[in-house]
């Protein structure tokens, strides 16, 4: 008569092993995933190198390097003319006024208009002209008035019909607007008159 064998023991034999795959898996897992953890974590360092060296994209999206044709010089912000009649206006006006030189006259004014196109036009009419001169009150920094230097090159048609569109937008906006020939001289008081402009008396002594 044969004896009845016992599986109990073949099943733990067969357990142990797979217990300790299992364990193993456990124990790689969690280091994983803590090295990942670690990696996103870690600040981004930007070495000299780094630093100094362009990357290939700005290289490439760089407008200069595909006119290898072009030159770029620098240009004089004021004519001679503008820079002495720049100090004259600074003289007159004194430190209660700050003035701004060559500014865009998109940055003067603004539109309001339900019409998109009538604004894209009239932005794109005003976007390369520029003012000589803004008049700044230094204390509120309000607007005072803008001031244009009118010399020989203001009488050409082209020309006359800039300034009339400007001194159009200007008036629209109710801003003043000064123009003054260019002079070789320059009244200081003539200057506060025509600008509108009252100083002190300490100032005027």
């Amino acid at each position: 008569m044969m004896k009845s064998t016992s599986v109990l023991p073949l099943f733990f034999y067969m357990l142990i092993p797979g217990l300790i795959v299992l364990c193993g898996l456990i124990v790689v897992g969690r280091a994983w995933f803590s090295t990942r953890a670690k990696k996103r974590e870690r600040p981004l360092v930007i070495t000299s190198t780094e630093q100094e060296s362009p990357s290939t994209s700005a290289v490439q999206l760089d407008p200069i390097a595909e006119l290898p044709d072009l030159s770029i010089i620098r240009r004089p912000l004021l004519t001679p003319s503008e820079i002495r009649f720049l100090r004259a206006l600074q003289d007159a006006v004194g430190p209660q006024y700050v003035i701004y030189t060559q500014i865009p006259l998109w940055t003067l004014v603004d539109t309001e208009t339900e019409n998109k196109k009538s604004s894209i036009i009239f932005r794109n009419r005003i976007s390369l002209k520029r003012v000589d001169f803004v008049v700044m009150n230094a204390a509120s920094m309000d607007l005072h008035a803008v001031v244009e230097l009118d010399d020989r090159s203001h009488e050409q048609k082209d020309r006359i019909k800039r300034d009339a569109f400007v001194a159009a937008v200007l008036e629209r906006a109710k801003i003043p607007l000064v123009r003054i020939p260019v002079a070789a001289t320059y009244s200081s008081l003539k200057l506060r008159q025509v600008l509108n402009i009252d100083l002190p008396q300490s100032r005027l002594a």
